[in-house]
């Protein structure tokens, strides 16, 4: 993106499919920071795995603005036997807004058992 007209295009599509935050979402901002910056993006990619620690449950949306869900999964291959529960979703206060969410987080904390791999709350 290099001039303002793609901004304004990349606005009103973030409206459309963000209806409720009406396009005011991070990475609106973040974006116009950039705007004309020679350089791509770096793909998401995991880190040195970490030992010793036990597995972890991440929850990640699938649609979050700054915090791709491939950066989930990224983080969950640093530790290894994690899991990433999805939300079907573009918001970070996953816990809050999903029964689903919350069982499964609950459940983990207090027994240590993950969800299956791949599992996506979709409340």
């Amino acid at each position: 993106m290099s001039t303002f007209a793609q901004l304004t295009r990349l606005r009103t599509e973030l409206a459309r499919v963000s209806p409720h935050l009406g396009g005011a979402v991070r990475s609106y901002q973040a974006l116009t920071g950039c705007l004309g910056w020679p350089v791509a993006a770096a793909p998401v990619q995991a880190g040195a795995p970490v030992n010793g620690a036990p597995p972890a449950l991440v929850l990640q949306s699938t649609h979050q603005a700054l915090a791709p869900y491939r950066a989930g999964a990224a983080m969950a291959a640093q530790l290894p036997g994690s899991v990433v529960l999805g939300r079907e979703g573009d918001d970070y206060s996953m816990f809050l807004a999903s029964p689903c969410v919350q069982k499964a987080t609950n459940h983990y904390l207090t027994t240590r058992e993950l969800p299956a791999p791949a599992t996506v709350c979709t409340d």
